[in-house]
């Protein structure tokens, strides 16, 4: 290396009597900089109007020289060369620049050989990220490197030299990474170290782990798991960027525990909004582990075989909860879910105690066939009332069903009188056997049907002709059906001029060769169908609707699916 400084040696004679000699030197100690250790060629240019000489002491004679040392008045080209320091610590040579009258000495200091020797040149980090220690012996300052995902945390000095601190952050991408910490010594223009650090995707250890856990190798559809396509590209799985949002894998004989499941995809699920695993056979607990799920709107995992109680963290799901027909257990009652929760279906279960309170926007609350005992509140008759939101919300009211359960007593008085109790009752008042609610009235529908040969029965005005009308809901394929219809004409034929009515429904419209062994023995009965446009076999086109009722999750009018089925209606 070559540098090129200016000084000047001016030698003046002064006007006057006396004569004297004055040096002048523009070049000070600190123009000349420290020396690099691997050596260097500085070049200085000396003017002088006497005779110069330049010398350097021992023992810096043995790695410094000069050249030319000596010269006469004029101007002179002057390269000082260093030699490369191999030692392990720094060096001065004192070069000193005279006349006769005058001598200036400058110190030169010459930085040592770096030594940098790393305990260990590359380490592979867990994908969930960790601390890493490194041991560095050196003889110098070091300024250190490192990827963005690696950060320098501490550099503790010791009798052994240097212990380096890192903190490494999780791999949440989908690829395996490797970085590059670089140690270079202070003031030195050369990195004279490398660390290389490697580390594996948390995402796909994490699904790996979950795909194992699951009988993957079973699955019905595992199109490119466990491959080296992106993750994004798994079949049932939804990202945005690195970000898992979305399991969406129903019907697809997942088989596993459930809560170890959890435990490899917890890594990943801070961003999960969306987990459908219904219809699978996955069993074990539900965790604490779904916290983690910071925008959990959907937990949708009816039919399968989980049991144990309901987590804390259940309670932080924000629209969605579907964990109907398992073998969950468990006092509920005390659980506050979230205003914004749409809906909560968790019939067919063992939950026992109270009814929980009904969240404040849901669309549906469905816990029938469990264990709850108690009454009923009479704050849940508001979902009896018009609900123009939620994915169950009705003019009628929203999907509300407590049936079948341990419930008694008295039915409040907000059910009861409530003006969409016709459309609920069903849904409320069978219970097991044993318990049941007080007597009370249950109110008929009174719509409009059409009915199979195209005239209206209005079903109000036909209970006020009779003193009691029997419906009776029969099916052409239903061998019960066959069986009890001569038992229904000898009732009705038996009764009819004392006041009983007869009236005869099927669940979807059948055609003629279907409906003829009713027709025949009951030629002058209504019949009419169950069903709303579009449902069974009604005609799209047909306008009219038989269920003006219809909360989506009930196709019929009286609600039950089972034929045959007899209702008895008085004239009120």
């Amino acid at each position: 290396m070559k540098r090129f400084l200016s000084l000047i040696l001016c030698s003046m004679i002064l006007c006057g009597c006396q004569q004297s000699l004055e040096l002048n030197y523009v070049l000070s100690i600190s123009s000349i900089p420290d020396i690099m250790s691997e050596g260097e060629e500085l070049k200085v240019i000396v003017t002088s109007h006497s005779p110069w000489f330049i010398s350097v002491d021992e023992p810096g004679q043995e790695w410094c020289s000069v050249e030319p040392s000596s010269g006469d008045e004029g101007r002179y080209d002057v390269s000082i060369v260093f030699k490369p320091n191999e030692n392990k610590e720094s060096r001065e040579a004192v070069i000193r620049i005279s006349t006769e009258d005058e001598t200036k000495k400058y110190v030169v200091v010459q930085k040592p050989k770096a030594l940098i020797s790393a305990q260990m040149q590359e380490y592979n980090v867990i994908p969930e990220g960790d601390q890493l220690a490194v041991r560095v012996s050196t003889n110098v300052d070091l300024l250190v490197r490192c990827p963005e995902w690696i950060s320098h945390v501490v550099s503790e000095k010791d009798d052994e030299g240097v212990l380096l601190s890192f903190e490494v952050s999780a791999n949440k991408t989908f690829a395996d990474r490797t970085g590059e910490i670089e140690l270079l010594p202070e003031g030195y223009d050369k990195s004279h170290a490398n660390i290389m650090v490697s580390q594996k995707s948390l995402v796909r250890k994490a699904l790996n782990a979950f795909y194992d856990e699951a009988g993957g190798d079973q699955w019905i559809c595992n199109t490119n798991w466990c491959t080296d396509e992106d993750p994004s590209k798994w079949f049932g799985l939804d990202f945005v960027g690195n970000k898992l949002v979305q399991i969406l894998l129903p019907s697809n004989n997942l088989t596993g525990d459930f809560s170890e499941c959890l435990r490899h995809l917890r890594p990943i699920l801070e961003d999960v909004e969306i987990i459908e695993l219904q219809h699978n056979n996955l069993y074990g607990e539900l965790t604490e582990d779904l916290g983690i799920c910071k925008r959990l709107g959907t937990l949708w995992m009816n039919n399968n075989q989980l049991s144990g109680e309901l987590p804390a963290a259940i309670t932080k799901v924000l629209f969605k909860i579907i964990l109907s027909e398992n073998k969950l257990t468990g006092d509920i009652s005390s659980l506050k879910f979230l205003e914004t929760l749409d809906i909560l279906s968790l019939s067919g279960n063992c939950f026992y105690g109270n009814l929980p309170d009904v969240p404040t926007n849901a669309s549906c609350y469905d816990l029938a066939d469990n264990e709850f005992s108690g009454t009923v509140p009479a704050s849940h008759s508001k979902m009896m009332d018009p609900h123009e939101y939620g994915i169950y919300g009705t003019k009628y009211g929203a999907d509300y069903d407590i049936s079948n359960n341990n419930l008694s007593g008295d039915l409040p008085a907000e059910f009861t009188s409530h003006p969409h109790w016709h459309v609920h009752w069903f849904n409320v008042l069978p219970q097991k056997t044993g318990y049941g609610f007080s007597r009370t009235d249950i109110p008929a529908h009174r719509n409009p049907v059409k009915c199979y040969d195209g005239t209206l029965l209005y079903l109000g005005e036909e209970y006020s002709r009779n003193k009691y009308t029997l419906l009776f809901r029969w099916g052409p394929y239903c061998p019960g059906s066959l069986m009890v219809i001569s038992d229904v004409e000898t009732l009705y034929n038996k009764y009819k001029d004392q006041g009983l009515g007869l009236v005869c429904m099927t669940h979807v419209k059948y055609n003629e060769d279907e409906m003829k062994l009713i027709d025949d023995v009951f030629p002058e009965v209504h019949k009419f169908w169950e069903t709303s446009p579009g449902q069974g076999y009604v005609d799209p086109d047909d306008p009219h609707d038989n269920n003006p009722y219809g909360l989506n999750c009930y196709a019929y009018l009286f609600r039950t699916g089972v034929t045959p089925y007899f209702y008895v209606v008085n004239s009120e």
